[in-house]
Order: structure tokens, then C-alpha cells, then sequence
């Protein structure tokens, strides 16, 4: 392999690291569609909202931000705990999410980048079309949750 393949290759790959926001209301969780994706394998499939950790910001404070940049809902003095850390390979890139659980009782939100929201109960999540990355949080919260019963 010659040098600039090799910078190649490690260009091609990076890491991304997001926090996401399992919204809790009376047993069900918000998920949330995603609209058209530059990766193919993302596109249209179902997730939990949140985003990218910039440069110097806390996780936590990620998914407040994120939460009120997506769905302009304010999880100010909300029960925010922290559910899981889980990673995974896609193609382009390799991921790694910081995942928090967020008891909200009847919460007020509007869809400003998702093509549509579900609320789901544990024995129905699995059945929509999960960004894969996003099942690995499933897991988790079945844990959770099942740990706590």
C-alpha cells in the first residue's frame, strides 16, 4: 500500500460521536423517522432524536440542545438519566452514542427535520425499520427497563 493510499483509507474513515434522547411518556417512546440520507442504508429508517457532541460539550448538554433544534421541546427540569453507551460500524463512518433517558409526562413537540413520529411501547418498538446503530439502544433500554420490573 503506497502512502497516499493509505491517507485515503484514513480519510474515508471517521467517528462520529452523538447523544440521543429516548424520550419516556407514560410507557411509550418517541421515534422518529428520518427523511432522505447522502448514506442509503439511513435513509427513511427510524431513530431517536438527538445529534452530534461538538467540539468541547458534554454529552448531556448535547441532547438538550438537540432536542430543542429537532423538535423545539425544552427537556428543562425533566428526570434525564443516563440509559447506555453503545458504538457501531456503518460503511462510511463509525458512530458512537450517547443515550439518555428522558421521563416526560405528555410532551409538546413539532417535527422540524423528521418525516413523521410514532410513539411505541416496549413489545411494538422493534417492529419499525431502526437505523441499526438505534437498535443496539433498544437492547439497552429492554435491560432497563425489564431490570427495573
Amino acid at each position: 500500500m503506497t502512502i497516499t493510499q493509505l491517507r485515503e483509507e484514513v480519510d474515508s474513515y471517521s467517528m462520529v460521536e452523538v447523544s440521543a434522547g429516548i424520550i419516556n411518556s407514560h410507557d411509550r417512546f418517541l421515534c422518529l423517522q428520518k427523511g432522505p440520507s447522502k448514506y442509503h442504508y439511513l435513509s427513511n429508517k427510524w431513530e431517536f432524536p438527538g445529534g452530534k457532541v461538538e467540539k468541547g460539550e458534554n454529552p448531556r448538554d448535547t441532547i438538550a440542545r438537540e432536542l430543542f433544534e429537532e423538535l423545539n421541546m425544552d427537556i428543562e427540569g425533566k428526570d434525564v438519566q443516563f440509559l447506555c453507551v453503545t458504538e457501531h460500524q456503518y460503511p462510511d463512518f463509525h458512530v458512537v452514542i450517547h443515550s439518555f433517558l428522558i421521563s416526560y409526562d405528555d410532551p409538546q413537540f413539532e417535527l422540524t427535520e423528521h418525516l413523521s413520529s410514532k410513539w411505541c411501547s416496549l413489545d411494538n418498538i422493534g417492529n419499525l425499520d431502526w437505523a441499526e446503530a438505534d437498535r443496539r439502544i433498544i437492547v439497552e433500554l429492554e435491560r432497563w427497563f425489564n431490570g427495573r420490573r
